[in-house]
């Protein structure tokens, strides 16, 4: 853990992490850590273009700096390697202006390591390498055995200084765009109570079944009355639409809200039930009752926070990660029950604990 006297505090801190939506949102609880344990200092995130909306509006970072991967693959596919090392060499310039005294890289990847370097940092810190980057590093933090959502991420704030009850995920769009999404929701649901769906990411084996999905919809109609909103991305419309036809409660916005409008939907919901995905994690970091579906993958398995909880099957072969062993039949995910699933979401949204918009972890 850094002892530091406050002439030594840092003034500019640069945050690495690059892609994956629910890493970041399970990260962004450094920057209400960082600001508490070091008043005054400014926050700039690196991110990938594809997430860097998410971060846009946020108030506790100043600026957000997009990696231009793709422009840098490109070159190199095309083999223009001149052309490639002035767009590196003017990448590295733009951020030595900026006189970071830290870069936190929190992502623990090579390629996030020599970024890190690249920004002319005073001190680099980062998370325990999965590819042999430590020594990159002027100080690295083991990744905790821990079944607790933000482990990692609570540890290096605990590593920088600061107290982790100051922990809060944090990602809020301006007053505008809150009051634009409103305007939207109200013409969606006429200004009533709704539940978010999250049924879509990357990988078959963590999707949950189209026709669970439709039986848990028609319970939680049943049970509430309320309409069910399907968030997903641009590659999600599709199937988006198709499971909104066969239910008169289902409304499709997969494809149709930025992932920050997706944040303000999430954050505005009675209960977020979704499968290991980003936009599910916005539910625990709003502070919404969410069901966290999980089979393949277990990132965690403990929330600390009362009205989220994550079902899972627990079967032997669990967690297999990529590499699944079960011929494609998904058992963790198909003998987890629309049943048990709405039995889980009535307890919750049942519960009387009220909901704190700055819940710390």
């Amino acid at each position: 853990m850094l002892d530091l006297k406050a002439g030594d505090w840092p003034r500019r801190v640069l945050i690495i992490r690059l892609g994956a939506i629910g890493d970041i949102v399970m990260a962004s609880g450094l920057l209400s850590s960082l600001h508490k344990a070091y008043p005054g200092v400014r926050i700039s995130w690196l991110v990938e273009p594809a997430v860097a909306g998410l971060l846009q509006e946020t108030p506790d970072i100043e600026d957000v700096i997009v990696w231009p991967k793709e422009k840098w693959k490109e070159l190199l596919r095309r083999g223009r390697c001149y052309a490639l090392l002035r767009e590196v060499l003017a990448f590295r310039q733009a951020l030595h202006t900026c006189g970071y005294d830290w870069t936190i890289d929190v992502q623990g990847l090579l390629k996030s390591a020599v970024l890190a370097r690249l920004s002319g940092a005073r001190k680099c810190y980062g998370l325990a390498s999965k590819e042999k980057a430590d020594w990159l590093m002027d100080a690295v933090v083991e990744r905790p055995v821990s079944s607790m959502m933000s482990s990692e991420y609570r540890a290096m704030a605990a590593f920088l200084g600061c107290d982790t009850r100051h922990f809060r995920l944090n990602l809020v769009a301006t007053k505008p765009t809150q009051a634009k999404l409103e305007q939207r929701l109200h013409a969606l649901t006429g200004g009533a109570e709704f539940i978010v769906f999250c049924p879509y990411t990357t990988r078959p084996q963590k999707h949950w079944f189209e026709s669970h999905w439709l039986s848990l919809a028609e319970l939680l109609y049943q049970r509430f009355g309320l309409q069910l909103l399907v968030l997903g991305g641009p590659l999600d419309e599709e199937s988006g639409e198709r499971l909104s036809e066969r239910h008169p409660a289902l409304v499709n916005l997969a494809g149709r809200t930025s992932l920050l409008e997706s944040s303000e939907v999430i954050a505005r919901a009675k209960l977020v039930v979704g499968v290991d995905t980003g936009i599910t994690h916005m539910g625990i970091a709003r502070c919404v009752p969410t069901l966290a579906l999980f089979g393949s993958t277990r990132p965690y398995s403990e929330t600390p926070f009362a009205r989220a909880r994550v079902l899972s099957q627990r079967l032997s072969c669990a967690p297999c990660g990529r590499k699944p062993t079960c011929a494609g039949r998904f058992d963790c995910m198909r003998e987890l029950t629309p049943e048990q699933v709405f039995v889980a979401a009535e307890s919750l949204v049942g519960k009387d604990e009220v909901l704190h918009e700055n819940f710390a972890y």
